[in-house]
């Protein structure tokens, strides 16, 4: 089943764009999702 022609949806593009944002330390963690690796 092929679904929006195999292309991700505007929801999935702003989740991936907040979260990868969030691990590269683009964006404020205000929620405490990451850790810190020495």
């Amino acid at each position: 089943v092929v679904y929006n022609n195999g292309n991700a949806g505007d929801v999935s593009r702003q989740l991936y764009a907040a979260l990868t944002d969030i691990q590269t330390g683009r964006a404020d963690d205000k929620k405490g999702w990451t850790v810190p690796v020495d």
